[in-house]
């Protein structure tokens, strides 16, 4: 078992963090609360459950990368929108999804080993 701060998925779950953290900032006070916040919190989540995947044994490692690709289709979802809305730039947008979606291959190539 590798650490988990080694492993790729972990990396781009930071990466993904980094991101989330720059969005809000050009966003009007209403959005930037309130998407801002649910942005964090579900790539905190996707970090946390990295860690709890990789530390799982076998097939306990599946309902925890199931929860990450949910919480990584759920940040498309909503940056999706935030597009959509004209809250963040089209640049922004792109990194999110480029990053969110190699999370997301990443979590499902992992979970083949285990199903």
């Amino acid at each position: 078992m590798a650490l988990h701060h080694t492993l790729p998925i972990y990396k781009a779950a930071k990466q993904l963090l980094r991101l989330v953290l720059d969005l809000p900032k050009d966003m009007r006070k209403d959005a930037k609360f309130l998407i801002g916040r649910e942005l964090l919190r579900e790539s905190l989540a996707i970090m946390r459950l990295v860690r709890r995947a990789n530390i799982a044994v076998d097939r306990a490692k599946v309902p925890h990368i199931d929860e990450i690709l949910e919480k990584v289709q759920f940040i498309e979802d909503l940056v999706g929108a935030c597009d959509d809305a004209r809250l963040v730039s089209k640049k922004q947008f792109a990194e999110v999804i480029e990053v969110s979606q190699s999370i997301g291959k990443q979590a499902n190539g992992w979970k083949k080993t285990y199903v």
